[in-house]
């Protein structure tokens, strides 16, 4: 009887211990889940707060590069400005001409001077299609430019500027095959400024000649 009686309390500690670890793994499952819970619910948090911040500065990047755009967009329209007045003053002067020759009945001569206001109103219009592209994307892009043009149209734009002081400008122009990587309208203003600079450093020197 004894012997029975120690088996049933040997079976009866054996099933709370069973129990007993069985409600401690529980307990721990339960706690490691929260603790998962928890932790994915932090981590989630985090992506939504990095996603909130990348999404915050790819907005502050767009709004800067268009402020940039802007604030050279109005560095460029001070310059096309400049640009424009200079065909605009020599279509003055090629129509004043028109108008002479006119007059005189040379009608060969109107007609040059005619041909070469068209062409100048072209390139007005080249400026202001290149600024619209500068707001469009932020830059032109460089293309073959023939180099022999863009010495003849920086020189037409100097002839109002310089009237009967051009001869004083020797030019050897390259072959008409030649060309270089550009933007023609940017070329053409710097061939003008060195021009310009160079006709205006003879200034009250008989006989001097810029020779290019």
């Amino acid at each position: 009887a004894a012997y029975l009686l120690w088996r049933r309390q040997s079976a009866q500690m054996r099933i709370a211990a069973e129990q007993a670890a069985r409600a401690e793994l529980e307990r721990r499952v339960v706690e490691r889940t929260q603790d998962l819970s928890l932790a994915r619910d932090r981590l989630q948090a985090e992506i939504a707060d990095h996603r909130s911040t990348e999404a915050k500065l790819q907005v502050m990047q767009q709004e800067l590069v268009q402020a940039n755009r802007l604030a050279t967009l109005g560095q460029v329209a001070a310059g096309v400005a400049h640009e424009i007045n200079q065909p605009v003053a020599t279509i003055r002067a090629y129509a004043d001409n028109a108008r002479v020759f006119l007059e005189r009945e040379q009608s060969a001569s109107a007609e040059e001077n005619l041909g070469a206001i068209a062409a100048l109103t072209d390139r007005i219009g080249a400026i202001t299609e290149e600024l619209k592209a500068f707001a469009r994307k932020g830059r032109t892009a460089a293309e073959p430019v023939e180099l022999r043009s863009v010495i003849e149209g920086a020189v037409v734009l100097l002839r109002s500027r310089f009237a009967g002081r051009l001869d004083a400008l020797a030019i050897t122009l390259p072959p008409s095959a030649l060309k270089v990587m550009g933007n023609r309208l940017r070329l053409e203003q710097v061939l003008i400024n060195l021009f310009q600079n160079a006709l205006e450093a003879l200034e009250g020197r008989d006989g001097a000649r810029v020779e290019v």
